[in-house]
C-alpha cells in the first residue's frame, strides 16, 4: 500500500489514500490512519474471509500475509506504511480460482 494523506474540508480526521496490491490485484482505497488493516481488508476492500476474532491477535481470524511476512490483521494500524503487497484469500476468491 502506498500512503497519501489528503485533508477533510469538514474537519474529520485526514483520509489517507492506500494504493495496495491484493490477491495480483491493484486497488486504491481510501481510510484513517487509525483503521485496523482488517477493518479495510472487509469493510473498503470488501473481503470478509478475515475476521476480528478476540481482539489480541491469538485466534487466528485476522490471519493476513503482509510483505512476506504472517501478521495480525486486527492489530496493525494503516499508519505509517509506504507499501503494502498482501495475500488475503477468502471463500469466494478460493472458490472463484478454482472454478468451483
Amino acid at each position: 500500500m502506498t500512503a497519501t494523506e489528503g485533508p477533510d474540508a469538514a474537519g474529520a480526521p485526514p483520509a489517507r489514500r492506500l494504493t495496495c496490491t491484493v490477491n495480483g490485484q491493484h486497488r486504491t482505497v481510501e481510510c484513517e490512519d487509525r483503521q485496523l488493516l482488517v477493518e479495510v481488508i472487509r469493510e473498503q476492500l470488501n473481503l470478509k474471509g478475515t475476521h476480528i476474532g478476540c481482539l489480541n491477535g491469538d485466534c487466528g481470524a485476522c490471519t493476513v500475509e503482509l510483505d512476506g511476512h504472517i501478521i495480525a490483521g486486527n492489530l496493525c494500524r494503516c499508519t505509517g506504511y509506504q507499501r503494502i503487497d498482501t495475500s488475503i484469500r477468502d471463500a469466494a476468491a478460493r472458490s472463484r480460482a478454482s472454478g468451483s
